[in-house]
């Protein structure tokens, strides 16, 4: 016996708006919900979310789903400062998963949900296998070996993380 979830509203809602309206910026977003500046940016409630608690981190400034040094920043230091809130991650563009590459923003999932689908507490990634590909400063840079999709998982320090994000995210940039 299984069930199946699947959420009709985002198409019905992208059919409704204009072809140019960005789904996440917060013009339209109603001003009586809740929602949190923080740096230039805002956390909100995500409009389709997959888990109860499942929060956007959006640039105000309204540019493209690139990882710059601003962005690099802004991921890691959100990441340590909601450590004990929950895990913080990206679709970094449209083969990871990203709906909206238009606009700048990360997404927040708080451990109390997802520890109710992973009974041990862990990650089906944080069981797969890595090996260290690099290290800069305390971060090491490891790959998932024996996977079913392509990952990285990036440890250390904020500081030298940052530094490995940004090598990373050169790095992919010149292989295009």
């Amino acid at each position: 016996r299984i069930k199946a979830l699947l959420n009709t509203v985002r198409q019905a809602r992208r059919e409704r708006a204009s072809p140019d309206a960005c789904p996440i910026c917060l013009s339209g977003f109603p001003k009586e919900r809740a929602r949190l500046t923080w740096r230039g940016r805002v956390l909100r409630a995500n409009d389709y979310p997959v888990l109860n608690g499942h929060l956007l981190d959006i640039s105000l400034e309204h540019r493209s789903q690139e990882l710059t040094a601003e962005g690099i920043d802004d991921f890691v230091d959100l990441t340590t400062a909601v450590e004990a809130f929950g895990l913080v991650y990206r679709n970094q563009g449209p083969k990871a998963g990203a709906s909206v590459n238009t606009h700048d923003h990360n997404q927040l999932a708080p451990w109390s949900e997802l520890s109710m689908l992973f009974a041990d507490g862990r990650l089906p990634a944080e069981e797969v296998p890595t090996r260290e590909v690099a290290t800069i400063g305390s971060a090491s840079i490891q790959v998932f070996e024996n996977w079913l999709a392509t990952g990285l998982v990036i440890s250390g320090e904020p500081a030298d993380v940052k530094q490995a994000v940004q090598a990373v995210t050169d790095s992919l940039k010149r292989r295009g």
